[in-house]
């Protein structure tokens, strides 16, 4: 009994299991789970977290630093605010947004231009940042 039993059932039970083991349960693990992980998680993380850190980035610049300078600067040195901090951070667009008009806008117009154009003036380059 005990020959028959080591001979024939332990062969058969290690080349069944490590065999299901090793070539079913190893593959699915580094083939399937691992391509998820790069290429789903990676885009995910790259293409989600950036834009969040670029519009934290901007929301606090443009919630914070407009809003407070803004409501105590006269019209010719929001001129100035354009030029300094503005554009570097913009493309050079938004300053020919500010040249012809910010001296005929009152301060709560301003801040309607400026808030809401910013962010679709800024340069493709800053997304990726």
């Amino acid at each position: 009994m005990s020959p028959l039993c080591t001979t024939a059932m332990l062969p058969f039970y290690t080349t069944a299991l490590s065999q299901v083991y090793t070539t079913a349960m190893s593959p699915v693990y580094t083939t399937a789970m691992l391509p998820v992980y790069t290429t789903d998680m990676s885009p995910v993380y790259s293409t989600v977290m950036s834009p969040v850190h670029t519009t934290a980035m901007l929301l606090v610049y443009t919630t914070v630093l407009l809003p407070v300078n803004i409501l105590h600067l006269v019209c010719p040195s929001m001129l100035q605010l354009c030029r300094r901090s503005i554009l570097q951070l913009c493309c050079p667009s938004i300053l020919q947004i500010c040249r012809p008009s910010i001296l005929q806008l009152c301060r709560p117009s301003i801040l309607q231009l400026c808030c809401s154009s910013i962010l679709q003036l800024c340069c493709l380059s800053i997304y990726f940042i």
